[in-house]
Formats: structure tokens, C-alpha cells, sequence
């Protein structure tokens, strides 16, 4: 767990001013009315190749929203009063027995059982496996038998993306921004690609960065490419570029407390 960082907000204000983004330009859209699939992902007026087939964005927005989760925690401000903060977080691996979700470790710092709202419906407490060494993210695992057939009916585990695909990405390309402020999944927020690995004092590692204004409750949230590639989560924000965990640290954290 982090040092010094209770008390912050679920989506941090970096202090760090990124340049390059155009911040007249609108990064929160509509998805239904704005959001334009690349000339080389389109593959008819409608249809899109994804990583689930070929299929419009309304049905690659929804594959997305059903691995985004929303978290509820317990924390204390600084008089001591108990708070609830809440956060987002991403279906990583379901299996028959668990289903294990990562999320800014801010947002679960000061609890070992948050509570998991899923997409669709569904509420199931859950248990924190472990907080990142390297990186501000956690994971959290909730036991299959907590959540209902219909909760199981609904959800999906986020199709990640490895390191060549993570490697492929460049500065432009269209990224999905998906996290849970008050509802599960209700936020989405479209931005582009800025830089893959940008050193970033607070989180001492290199980081994620892309044009595009996310919002407090976001934190823990999924980052994905426009084939629906999870490519990152999200931890901060400075209100013109969010910063994203790679995936690929992510993923070298995740195997860490797997093996």
C-alpha cells in the first residue's frame, strides 16, 4: 500500500501538467452520438472488428460495461468519522470458483472487504487478495457462491491485451475510457492515446497517459483500445489527461500474488 495516500480523492489531481491535448476540444462524448470508429477498425457502416468479432460499438460498448464493476468502501476522514468512498474496478478472470477484479489500491487502502456492485444487478462482498508493490492497483476477489446466476449470466472478464498489442499502440489512436462515479459502468469517456511510458513522480513508475478528462468515482476503472483491448487503469487525472497503470504492469502484479 502507498504511503501518504489516505484521505486522497478516488481520482487524484496530478500536480503534473501534461501538455499536448487540446483541451477546447470536448474528451467526455457521447458515445451513442459522437464516438467514430478508425477507417482501419471499420468493416461496414455499422460494424467493427474487435476483439469479440465484428460487431457496432453500442454492442462493443456493452461487452466493455459488463467487466466494469463498481466498489464501494469504508474509510475515516480525518476527524475519524467513517466514510463510504466509492471507486470502479475490472473483471480480470472469472473461474468456476472466484471472480477477480483490479482497482486503484486507493480506492480500497482502508478496507479488506469492499462491496462489488456488477453490471446488470447484483451486490456481493468481496476480499482484498493483495495491493500492488510496484503499482497503485489491488485486487480483489469475490467467491462465486456470493454472487447470483443471474449476476454470473451477465458478466465478463475484460479481454486484455499482452505486450505486443500493448507495444502497438501509438499517440492518436482512439481509447475508451469506463469506470462507475455513481452507477456500475456509466461513465464512458472517450480520449486518445498521448504516451505509453511517462515517467510520473507520484507514482514513481512509468505510466499510461491519455488525453481525456475522467471524473471522481472513475479511479479503478478500465482503459481499452478501440478493438476493446483492456491497455490499462485507471488512478488520476488533472482534468485534461487521465493516467492509466499499464496493463502490463498490472498484469506482472497480478501474476505475482498468483503464483
Amino acid at each position: 500500500m502507498k504511503k501518504g495516500m489516505q484521505g486522497l480523492l478516488l481520482v487524484l489531481l496530478l500536480t503534473i501538467i501534461f501538455t499536448g491535448c487540446n483541451s477546447n476540444e470536448r474528451s467526455e462524448e457521447s458515445i451513442s452520438e459522437s464516438v467514430k470508429p478508425s477507417e482501419e477498425a471499420t468493416t461496414s457502416e455499422d460494424k467493427m472488428l474487435t476483439v469479440f468479432g465484428e460487431i457496432d460499438r453500442e454492442e462493443l460498448l456493452e461487452k466493455l460495461k459488463s467487466s466494469v464493476i463498481r466498489i464501494e468502501a469504508d474509510a475515516r476522514d480525518e476527524s475519524g468519522a467513517v466514510i463510504t468512498l466509492g471507486g470502479s474496478g475490472v473483471i480480470i478472470d472469472i473461474t468456476d470458483s472466484y471472480i477477480d477484479i483490479v482497482t486503484a489500491s486507493h480506492v480500497v487502502e482502508q478496507t479488506a472487504k469492499p462491496l462489488v456492485y456488477f453490471y446488470g444487478g447484483g451486490i456481493a462482498y468481496g476480499s482484498v487478495l493483495a495491493y500492488g508493490k510496484y503499482s497503485d492497483v489491488a485486487f480483489i476477489r469475490v467467491e462465486v457462491d456470493d454472487a447470483s446466476e443471474s449476476v454470473m449470466e451477465v458478466i465478463g472478464e475484460a479481454h486484455i491485451a499482452d505486450n505486443e498489442a500493448y507495444s502497438a499502440l501509438v499517440t492518436g489512436e482512439s481509447v475508451y475510457m469506463l469506470g462507475s462515479s455513481a452507477r456500475v459502468a456509466e461513465d464512458v469517456v472517450q480520449g486518445t492515446v498521448k504516451e505509453m511510458y511517462v515517467f510520473v513522480a507520484l507514482f514513481q513508475n512509468e505510466m499510461l497517459v491519455c488525453c481525456g478528462a475522467v471524473t471522481d468515482g472513475m479511479s479503478g476503472g478500465g482503459t481499452f483500445d478501440a478493438q476493446g483491448n483492456l491497455i490499462g487503469v485507471l488512478v488520476g487525472t488533472n482534468d485534461v489527461d487521465a493516467v492509466s497503470v499499464a496493463i502490463t504492469d498490472v498484469l506482472s502484479e497480478y501474476r505475482s500474488i498468483s503464483q
